[in-house]
C-alpha cells in the first residue's frame, strides 16, 4: 500500500518488454576457466548426499540456501555446476575431505560422481584424509592398505593434484598416526614405506602435508623427522578468537586483520617444511552445535576480498606457489562461499 507522502517527489518510470531469454540449454554450460598467478586450492566437505542432512540448515540458517538448492552430491550435474563455478573463479583444485577407518569408508559419493562428471578434466582434486575421526585405528598394515588405496584408485586420476611433481595427500592429524603406530620412529618407517610404494607405481613419491591448527616448534620438529613435505591448516583465524568479546561473538574483521600474522607464525616454525597459507571462509557453527557455539560475525564480500589480496601479497613476498581457501561448503559450520541465497 503506497501513499503520496511515501515519495519526496513524483517519479516516472518506463517499462520495456524484451524478447524472452532462451533457456534451451539442457545441461551445465561449458566452463570458461580463468588463469591465476598462483594455484588456488579449496577444501571441500562431501557431506550433503541426503535431504535429511540439510534439516539443521533449513531450520536454523535458511539464508544458507545454495543456489543449486539443497543439493545431492551424488548427482553428476551438481558436480559439473561446482566445477564450472570453481574454475571460472580461479580455483584450480578441491582438497576433498576423505574418510577411512581400517578399510571402512564413508562419504565417497562426491568422488564417485566426480569420476563421471563431464567437466572433470578442468578441476584437479586431492585427498584430505580426515583421520582424526578414527583415533586408535592406525596400524602399519592399515597404513599399507590406505596407501594402496590412494595409489590404485586416486593417483591414477589424470586430474590428481601434485605438489613439486608428487601426488599430494593432506593429513589432518599427524599426532594420531604417531600415537597409534607407537612413536615417531614408526611414523618415519610408515611414511618411508609409502614413498617406496608410490615410486614402485611410477610416481616421484608422495607429498604428505599435515594439517594442524595449534602448532609449536616441537610439532614442526616431529614433522620434519617423520617425512612430511609441508604443513597447513583447515582454518586460519589469526588472533580473532583471542580478540573476541565472547566465543560466540567473534568478528570476521579480526580474522581479516590478523591472518597475515598467523601465516607468518606458521611459516617461521620450520625452514625444512613448506607452509601453505589458508584464507578462511568464516565460522559460525550454530546449525550443528547450538546457539552458543563459536561464531565469527560480520563476514562481508569486501572483508573476504581484502583477505584474498593480503594472501596474494604474502605469497608474492615469500615465494609461495599456492594458497588454500577454507571450506567451500561447510554449511553446518558456517564456512562456505559456494553461490547461495545470502
Amino acid at each position: 500500500h503506497l501513499h503520496s507522502d511515501d515519495f519526496a517527489e513524483p517519479s516516472e518510470a518506463v517499462l520495456a518488454f524484451e524478447p524472452p531469454v532462451s533457456l534451451a540449454a539442457t545441461y551445465v554450460p561449458e566452463p570458461r576457466p580463468v588463469e591465476t598467478s598462483h594455484d588456488i586450492l579449496a577444501y571441500y566437505f562431501p557431506g550433503w548426499d541426503a535431504s535429511a542432512k540439510w534439516e539443521c540448515i533449513r531450520a536454523t540458517a535458511p539464508v544458507r540456501r545454495p543456489l543449486l538448492g539443497y543439493y545431492d552430491e551424488a548427482n553428476v550435474e551438481c558436480i559439473d555446476w561446482q566445477i564450472k563455478w570453481a574454475v571460472e573463479n580461479g580455483i584450480r583444485a578441491f582438497l576433498v575431505d576423505w574418510y577411512w577407518s581400517e578399510g571402512g569408508q564413508s562419504l565417497l559419493h562426491w568422488f564417485e560422481a566426480y569420476r563421471r562428471a563431464r567437466y572433470r578434466d578442468l578441476l584437479q582434486v586431492a585427498i584430505m584424509w580426515a583421520n582424526h575421526n578414527a583415533p586408535g585405528t592406525h596400524s602399519r598394515e592399515d597404513w599399507r592398505a590406505v596407501t594402496r588405496e590412494w595409489i590404485e584408485k586416486y593417483f591414477t586420476l589424470e586430474t590428481y593434484y601434485h605438489v613439486d611433481g608428487m601426488p599430494a595427500v593432506y593429513i589432518w592429524d599427524a599426532q594420531a598416526i604417531r600415537a597409534d603406530l607407537g612413536g615417531s620412529e614408526e611414523a618415519v618407517a610408515a611414511l618411508a614405506e609409502s614413498q617406496e610404494m608410490a615410486r614402485a607405481a611410477g610416481h616421484k613419491g608422495i607429498a604428505f602435508i599435515v594439517l594442524q591448527h595449534h602448532v609449536n616448534e616441537t610439532d614442526a620438529a616431529h614433522w620434519e623427522i617423520e617425512g612430511y613435505h609441508g604443513h597447513t591448516s583447515y582454518h586460519e583465524w589469526g588472533d580473532a578468537y583471542r580478540l573476541a568479546p565472547t566465543p560466540s561473538r567473534g568478528r570476521f574483521d579480526d580474522i581479516v586483520a590478523t591472518s597475515p600474522d598467523g601465516w607468518e607464525r606458521r611459516r617461521t616454525l620450520s625452514e625444512a617444511l613448506k607452509y601453505y597459507p589458508v584464507v578462511d571462509t568464516g565460522w559460525d557453527s550454530r546449525p550443528w552445535h547450538g546457539p552458543n557455539a563459536t561464531a565469527f560475525h560480520g563476514r562481508t564480500v569486501e572483508g573476504f576480498r581484502t583477505l584474498l589480496r593480503s594472501a596474494r601479497s604474502y605469497c608474492e613476498q615469500h615465494g609461495k606457489p599456492s594458497v588454500i581457501l577454507g571450506p567451500l561448503n561447510e554449511w553446518g559450520e558456517g564456512s562456505y562461499i559456494e553461490p547461495n541465497l545470502e
